[in-house]
Protein backbone atom coordinates (compact mmCIF):
# COMPACT_ATOMS: atom_id res chain seq x y z
CA UNK A 1 0.00 0.00 0.00
CA UNK A 2 3.43 2.09 0.70
CA UNK A 3 4.32 2.17 -2.93
CA UNK A 4 0.75 3.32 -4.13
CA UNK A 5 0.47 5.93 -2.11
CA UNK A 6 3.85 7.23 -2.51
CA UNK A 7 3.38 6.58 -6.81
CA UNK A 8 -0.36 8.93 -6.16
CA UNK A 9 1.71 11.38 -3.88
CA UNK A 10 4.75 11.68 -7.17
CA UNK A 11 2.00 12.42 -9.28
CA UNK A 12 0.55 15.31 -7.27
CA UNK A 13 4.10 16.32 -7.62
CA UNK A 14 5.02 15.74 -11.18
CA UNK A 15 1.71 17.50 -11.96
CA UNK A 16 2.22 20.72 -9.99
CA UNK A 17 5.88 20.89 -11.35
CA UNK A 18 5.12 19.93 -14.38
CA UNK A 19 1.92 21.55 -16.08
CA UNK A 20 3.18 25.21 -15.66
CA UNK A 21 5.26 24.16 -19.37
CA UNK A 22 2.09 24.29 -21.04
CA UNK A 23 0.53 27.43 -22.05
CA UNK A 24 -3.86 28.22 -21.57
CA UNK A 25 -3.91 27.42 -25.35
CA UNK A 26 -2.09 24.18 -25.52
CA UNK A 27 -4.20 22.93 -22.34
CA UNK A 28 -7.56 23.78 -23.83
CA UNK A 29 -6.90 22.62 -27.12
CA UNK A 30 -8.94 19.61 -28.62
CA UNK A 31 -7.17 17.49 -30.98
CA UNK A 32 -9.79 16.40 -32.78
CA UNK A 33 -13.81 16.71 -32.55
CA UNK A 34 -15.45 14.65 -29.75
CA UNK A 35 -11.58 14.42 -28.18
CA UNK A 36 -11.04 15.70 -24.57
CA UNK A 37 -8.34 18.73 -24.20
CA UNK A 38 -5.66 18.40 -21.11
CA UNK A 39 -8.14 20.59 -19.42
CA UNK A 40 -10.64 18.01 -19.86
CA UNK A 41 -8.92 14.74 -19.22
CA UNK A 42 -7.56 15.98 -15.86
CA UNK A 43 -11.09 16.91 -15.42
CA UNK A 44 -11.82 12.79 -15.88
CA UNK A 45 -9.53 11.93 -13.35
CA UNK A 46 -11.11 14.60 -11.08
CA UNK A 47 -14.31 12.12 -11.74
CA UNK A 48 -12.31 9.69 -11.70
CA UNK A 49 -10.96 9.93 -7.68
CA UNK A 50 -14.50 11.28 -6.47
CA UNK A 51 -15.71 8.11 -7.37
CA UNK A 52 -12.70 5.83 -6.13
CA UNK A 53 -12.56 8.05 -2.78
CA UNK A 54 -16.16 6.38 -2.49
CA UNK A 55 -15.09 3.35 -3.32
CA UNK A 56 -12.17 3.15 -1.48
CA UNK A 57 -13.90 3.99 1.58
CA UNK A 58 -17.20 1.91 1.25
CA UNK A 59 -15.78 -1.61 0.25
CA UNK A 60 -13.73 -2.35 3.27
CA UNK A 61 -17.02 -1.91 5.09
CA UNK A 62 -18.76 -4.58 3.08
CA UNK A 63 -18.74 -8.22 3.63
CA UNK A 64 -16.04 -10.15 1.52
CA UNK A 65 -18.32 -10.07 -2.22
CA UNK A 66 -20.71 -7.93 -0.95
CA UNK A 67 -19.87 -4.33 -2.73
CA UNK A 68 -20.76 -3.34 -6.32
CA UNK A 69 -18.69 -1.41 -8.24
CA UNK A 70 -20.58 1.35 -9.69
CA UNK A 71 -19.27 2.54 -13.08
CA UNK A 72 -20.16 6.16 -13.91
CA UNK A 73 -20.78 8.44 -17.75
CA UNK A 74 -17.31 9.69 -18.36
CA UNK A 75 -18.26 11.85 -21.47
CA UNK A 76 -21.45 12.79 -19.86
CA UNK A 77 -19.79 14.06 -16.32
CA UNK A 78 -16.80 15.89 -18.03
CA UNK A 79 -19.50 17.88 -20.27
CA UNK A 80 -21.89 18.52 -17.08
CA UNK A 81 -18.94 19.71 -14.83
CA UNK A 82 -17.22 21.48 -18.08
CA UNK A 83 -13.64 21.39 -17.29
CA UNK A 84 -12.92 23.09 -20.28
CA UNK A 85 -14.13 26.69 -18.91
CA UNK A 86 -12.73 26.19 -15.62
CA UNK A 87 -8.87 28.04 -14.86
CA UNK A 88 -6.66 25.38 -14.69
CA UNK A 89 -5.42 26.33 -11.60
CA UNK A 90 -8.79 25.63 -9.63
CA UNK A 91 -9.11 22.19 -11.53
CA UNK A 92 -5.23 21.39 -10.77
CA UNK A 93 -6.26 22.28 -7.35
CA UNK A 94 -9.08 20.36 -7.09
CA UNK A 95 -7.24 17.20 -8.40
CA UNK A 96 -4.60 17.52 -5.99
CA UNK A 97 -7.19 17.73 -3.09
CA UNK A 98 -9.02 14.97 -3.79
CA UNK A 99 -5.91 13.00 -4.19
CA UNK A 100 -4.10 13.87 -1.00
CA UNK A 101 -7.94 12.98 0.57
CA UNK A 102 -7.46 9.23 -1.48
CA UNK A 103 -3.92 9.02 0.40
CA UNK A 104 -5.24 9.20 3.64
CA UNK A 105 -8.34 6.58 3.25
CA UNK A 106 -5.72 4.36 1.78
CA UNK A 107 -3.77 4.58 5.10
CA UNK A 108 -7.23 3.47 7.14
CA UNK A 109 -8.11 0.30 5.19
CA UNK A 110 -7.50 -2.69 6.80
CA UNK A 111 -4.76 -5.03 5.19
CA UNK A 112 -7.55 -7.68 5.89
CA UNK A 113 -9.68 -6.18 3.58
CA UNK A 114 -7.30 -5.39 0.75
CA UNK A 115 -8.34 -8.99 -0.45
CA UNK A 116 -12.18 -8.78 -0.53
CA UNK A 117 -13.48 -9.32 -3.54
CA UNK A 118 -15.84 -6.62 -5.45
CA UNK A 119 -18.36 -7.38 -8.17
CA UNK A 120 -17.04 -5.31 -11.17
CA UNK A 121 -19.61 -5.93 -13.81
CA UNK A 122 -19.39 -9.18 -14.62
CA UNK A 123 -16.27 -9.60 -12.82
CA UNK A 124 -14.70 -9.87 -9.57
CA UNK A 125 -11.90 -8.19 -8.52
CA UNK A 126 -10.10 -7.85 -5.32
CA UNK A 127 -9.87 -4.26 -3.50
CA UNK A 128 -6.31 -4.17 -4.14
CA UNK A 129 -6.62 -4.87 -7.62
CA UNK A 130 -9.21 -1.54 -7.67
CA UNK A 131 -6.76 0.27 -6.24
CA UNK A 132 -3.85 -0.55 -8.13
CA UNK A 133 -5.76 0.01 -11.29
CA UNK A 134 -6.81 3.47 -9.98
CA UNK A 135 -2.64 4.39 -10.06
CA UNK A 136 -2.80 2.72 -13.61
CA UNK A 137 -5.51 4.59 -15.03
CA UNK A 138 -4.18 7.94 -13.71
CA UNK A 139 -1.18 7.87 -15.16
CA UNK A 140 -2.32 6.50 -18.60
CA UNK A 141 -3.85 9.83 -18.97
CA UNK A 142 -0.94 11.57 -17.52
CA UNK A 143 0.99 10.55 -20.44
CA UNK A 144 -1.86 12.28 -22.58
CA UNK A 145 -1.42 15.26 -20.71
CA UNK A 146 1.84 16.09 -19.98
CA UNK A 147 3.75 14.14 -23.60
CA UNK A 148 7.62 15.00 -24.03
CA UNK A 149 7.52 17.03 -20.55
CA UNK A 150 7.57 13.64 -18.65
CA UNK A 151 10.65 12.30 -16.95
CA UNK A 152 12.60 10.36 -19.42
CA UNK A 153 12.56 7.59 -17.60
CA UNK A 154 10.66 5.69 -15.22
CA UNK A 155 10.00 8.09 -12.32
CA UNK A 156 9.36 4.96 -9.99
CA UNK A 157 12.77 3.25 -11.13
CA UNK A 158 14.61 2.61 -8.17
CA UNK A 159 17.61 0.43 -8.70
CA UNK A 160 20.67 1.15 -11.18
CA UNK A 161 23.67 -1.31 -11.23
CA UNK A 162 27.10 -0.16 -13.07
CA UNK A 163 26.82 -2.82 -15.70
CA UNK A 164 23.59 -1.74 -17.11
CA UNK A 165 25.15 2.21 -17.00
CA UNK A 166 28.18 1.23 -18.91
CA UNK A 167 26.13 -0.71 -21.51
CA UNK A 168 23.74 2.21 -22.02
CA UNK A 169 26.84 4.59 -22.35
CA UNK A 170 28.28 2.49 -24.74
CA UNK A 171 25.22 2.93 -26.74
CA UNK A 172 25.02 6.69 -26.36
CA UNK A 173 27.19 9.88 -28.48
CA UNK A 174 28.30 11.77 -25.16
CA UNK A 175 29.97 10.83 -22.49
CA UNK A 176 27.26 10.58 -19.91
CA UNK A 177 23.85 9.43 -19.89
CA UNK A 178 20.98 10.40 -18.23
CA UNK A 179 19.90 6.74 -16.56
CA UNK A 180 17.66 8.76 -13.54
CA UNK A 181 15.01 11.50 -13.60
CA UNK A 182 12.55 12.16 -10.71
CA UNK A 183 11.15 15.75 -10.70
CA UNK A 184 14.07 17.59 -9.05
CA UNK A 185 16.52 14.55 -8.61
CA UNK A 186 18.84 13.46 -11.66
CA UNK A 187 21.19 10.65 -11.67
CA UNK A 188 24.12 10.30 -14.57
CA UNK A 189 26.75 7.85 -15.23
CA UNK A 190 29.87 9.79 -16.76
CA UNK A 191 32.54 8.25 -17.89
CA UNK A 192 34.92 11.28 -19.87
CA UNK A 193 37.59 10.76 -22.22
CA UNK A 194 40.83 12.80 -22.90
CA UNK A 195 39.66 15.93 -21.15
CA UNK A 196 36.75 16.86 -19.16
CA UNK A 197 35.16 19.14 -20.22
CA UNK A 198 32.60 20.59 -17.88
CA UNK A 199 31.51 24.04 -16.90
CA UNK A 200 29.56 24.98 -13.09
CA UNK A 201 26.26 23.45 -12.98
CA UNK A 202 23.27 25.57 -11.79
CA UNK A 203 22.22 22.72 -9.27
CA UNK A 204 24.23 21.00 -6.11
CA UNK A 205 26.08 17.94 -7.04
CA UNK A 206 27.31 14.73 -5.67
CA UNK A 207 29.78 12.55 -7.19
CA UNK A 208 30.17 9.05 -6.14
CA UNK A 209 33.02 7.58 -8.41
CA UNK A 210 32.33 4.21 -9.61
CA UNK A 211 36.03 3.28 -11.05
CA UNK A 212 39.11 4.11 -11.88
CA UNK A 213 41.09 7.17 -10.01
CA UNK A 214 41.97 10.96 -11.02
CA UNK A 215 42.57 14.43 -9.27
CA UNK A 216 39.90 16.75 -8.74
CA UNK A 217 39.69 20.86 -9.10
CA UNK A 218 37.49 22.74 -6.95
CA UNK A 219 37.75 26.44 -7.67
CA UNK A 220 42.27 25.99 -7.19
CA UNK A 221 41.74 23.29 -4.31
CA UNK A 222 43.04 19.67 -5.72
CA UNK A 223 42.14 16.50 -3.85
CA UNK A 224 43.30 12.43 -5.75
CA UNK A 225 40.20 9.90 -5.51
CA UNK A 226 39.86 6.85 -6.20
CA UNK A 227 36.31 4.35 -6.46
CA UNK A 228 34.16 4.93 -4.04
CA UNK A 229 35.15 8.50 -3.19
CA UNK A 230 32.18 11.02 -2.59
CA UNK A 231 32.31 14.73 -3.88
CA UNK A 232 30.01 17.34 -3.52
CA UNK A 233 29.85 20.41 -5.50
CA UNK A 234 27.96 23.70 -4.78
CA UNK A 235 26.03 24.96 -8.21
CA UNK A 236 28.21 27.22 -9.43
CA UNK A 237 31.51 26.29 -8.74
CA UNK A 238 33.99 25.34 -11.42
CA UNK A 239 35.25 22.32 -10.91
CA UNK A 240 36.68 19.13 -13.70
CA UNK A 241 38.47 16.05 -13.16
CA UNK A 242 42.27 16.08 -14.43
CA UNK A 243 44.76 12.92 -14.97
CA UNK A 244 41.59 10.20 -14.63
CA UNK A 245 42.44 6.72 -15.50
CA UNK A 246 41.22 4.88 -18.76
CA UNK A 247 39.05 3.05 -16.76
CA UNK A 248 37.60 6.51 -14.75
CA UNK A 249 33.55 6.80 -14.53
CA UNK A 250 31.81 8.36 -11.60
CA UNK A 251 28.16 8.61 -10.68
CA UNK A 252 26.81 12.04 -10.63
CA UNK A 253 23.83 13.07 -8.75
CA UNK A 254 21.66 16.45 -9.28
CA UNK A 255 18.94 17.96 -6.87
CA UNK A 256 16.94 20.52 -5.73
CA UNK A 257 16.14 23.95 -7.07
CA UNK A 258 18.25 25.35 -10.33
CA UNK A 259 20.18 28.06 -7.88
CA UNK A 260 21.70 30.37 -10.96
Amino acid sequence: MNTVIQRIQDNISLLRETLPLFTEAILSKRPAPGKWSKKEILGHLIDSARYNLQRFTEAPLKEDGAYRVQTYPQDELVAANNYQEMLTEEIVLLWQSLNNQICHALTQIPENTLNHRLLIGNETQSLQWLIDDYVIHMEHHFKQILEDKLPILDIHQFHLDTKNAIEKLSQHPTEFITLLKNHDLEVEYYAPVGIDKQQPHDKDELYVIASGKAAFLLEGQRVEVKAHDVLFVPAGKEHRFVDFSEDFATWVVFWGIAKL
